[in-house]
């Protein structure tokens, strides 16, 4: 490429050269390669190659794909091409005279504020599974072994859920996407999100379902460990009623308009694929976090990366971190060691933080561990500061502690708070969660913040925009504004 060419006549040259190939032909070219590319953004490109005036920077991932698609159907078309096109040191030199100079480097913290400080309406959009939950508390849980239940109840659940309500009662702006057959149960699940001013507009609510609402099973013992059963019923066709309905691009639409997209693992593999199309389109503005659980992690690193590369934010529990690692246990190697091996096995240098969810027992209070990337591939780990002793809170059900953990970051992220600020908080919500039986009766407002922060981490100082709360009815996204 000559040095006086510029990005978009390079781009042409390019689609030229291979035959000028449809925007949809590229697409899917792109989705066989693998690459992390969504459709919007891919047309978006083509509308700017076919008008010259709009000069718009385009972003270097969408530019990226477009040419390694390219280039993969000349080769197997055997079209002749440039040999500079295979040079992606001089795309990126093009791309950066475009506009779109190197950003300067930052920790991964410091990326996350950044990324949430947009002028909108709604802080979160979830994309979860919407489960009616039925938790047992037993003695213990072991293999082999049976259990007698000596409580039971029934509790709204959905991990996705559960943060938005928990992200709405300390202040922020959540708004659901998801599917409730027209039941008793999905009716009440539509309901308790209400109670909660969490916006349901993006929930299908499907009449005359073969299939039933979500539904789990939870067992809970006295040492803090649960196992789940889990039902997935109307979960599971979410992603092809909303192509049927062709509401896709609406729920694009919705997540391009908050500031945080939340996805959290479903049953089935077009949640995950719906789920991946939807980041790839808006990560470039909307900050994604990513809340795997155990379906998504026993997938692997190499089944994952797509998703994994578009994250900013991962919440994943220490014994879920070594699953997507390949490893059936707990490797004993410091946690910087392992998120550097989940790193260098995805195609972007991400998630540039990671929020690990420790586990838990009598002796051991539920915690967190929050390790944020830095220039010179560094990391930097952040644990609870003057958290009370242990033993001075019995945990009684940890079903929706992780959750309230999620919501404590994210609150932190969109009050341009700390790391330290982040991993408090965290501590403090899933300590009060854990209290309760079931997902969100222990969720607390923010008017219980102060004292519940006293009661769990009265050695840290409370955060100034924690204590200076909104007031009653108004939101995080409104007092930015």
């Amino acid at each position: 490429m000559p040095a006086e060419t510029d990005l978009f006549t390079a781009l042409r040259e390019l689609r030229a050269a291979v035959g000028a190939p449809k925007a949809a032909d590229v697409f899917r070219r792109i989705e066989i390669l693998g690459i992390s590319v969504g459709r919007n953004t891919l047309y978006d490109l083509y509308g700017r190659l076919d008008s010259p005036a709009d000069t718009r920077a385009p972003a270097w991932s969408t530019v990226e794909g477009f040419v390694r698609a390219c280039l993969e159907l000349a080769d197997r078309t055997g079209r002749r091409i440039r040999p500079e096109w295979r040079d992606f040191d001089r795309w990126a030199d093009l791309h950066r005279d475009c506009g779109n100079a190197a950003p300067r480097p930052v920790d991964g913290w410091t990326h996350a504020v950044e990324k949430v400080r947009r002028d909108c309406r709604t802080d979160l959009l979830t994309i979860t599974a919407m489960n009616a939950d039925a938790v047992h508390l037993v003695d213990r849980i072991q293999r082999d072994h049976e259990v007698v239940s000596r409580w039971s109840q029934h509790a709204p659940g959905g991990s996705g859920a559960n943060t938005a309500v928990a992200l709405s009662r300390i202040g922020g702006c959540a708004a659901v996407a998801g599917i409730v057959a027209d039941d008793s149960a999905g009716r009440n699940l539509l309901a308790q999100l209400k109670s909660d001013d969490v916006d349901v507009n993006s929930v299908l609510s499907v009449s005359n379902s073969r299939l039933p609402t979500g539904s789990t099973i939870v067992l809970a013992d006295q040492s803090g460990g649960r196992m789940i059963v889990v039902s997935p019923g109307i979960n599971a066709e979410l992603a092809a009623r909303l192509r049927r309905l062709g509401r896709v691009e609406a729920l694009i639409d919705t997540a391009r308009q908050c500031r945080i997209l939340h996805l959290t693992s479903m049953a089935g593999h077009g949640q995950h694929v719906l789920q991946q199309e939807i980041a790839a389109t808006v990560a470039d503005r909307t900050l994604i976090t990513l809340n795997p659980g155990a379906i998504y992690a026993a997938l692997g690193t190499a089944r994952m990366e797509s998703l994994l590369s578009l994250t900013d934010v991962v919440f994943v529990h220490e014994q879920q971190l070594d699953l997507l690692l390949g490893h059936r246990t707990i490797q004993e190697r410091p946690v910087e060691d392992k998120i550097r091996d989940m790193r260098a096995r995805l195609s972007r240098p991400q998630p540039s933080v990671t929020v690990l969810k420790l586990s838990t027992g009598i002796t051991r209070t539920r915690s967190v561990a929050i390790t944020v990337s830095e220039p010179g591939n560094r990391m930097k780990t952040y644990y609870p500061d003057g958290v009370v002793d242990v033993d001075s809170h019995r945990l009684t059900d940890t079903t929706g502690a992780g959750d309230a953990c999620v919501a404590g970051v994210m609150l932190t992220l969109l009050n341009g708070g700390t790391p330290i600020e982040a991993v408090n908080l965290a501590h403090v919500m899933a300590l009060a969660a854990s209290g309760t039986v079931g997902g969100r009766d222990g969720i607390p407002h923010r008017p219980d913040l102060p004292a519940l922060w006293d009661q769990y981490s009265s050695g840290a100082e409370l955060p100034p925009w924690l204590a200076d709360r909104p007031s009653e009815n108004e939101t995080i996204a409104e007092r930015n504004h």
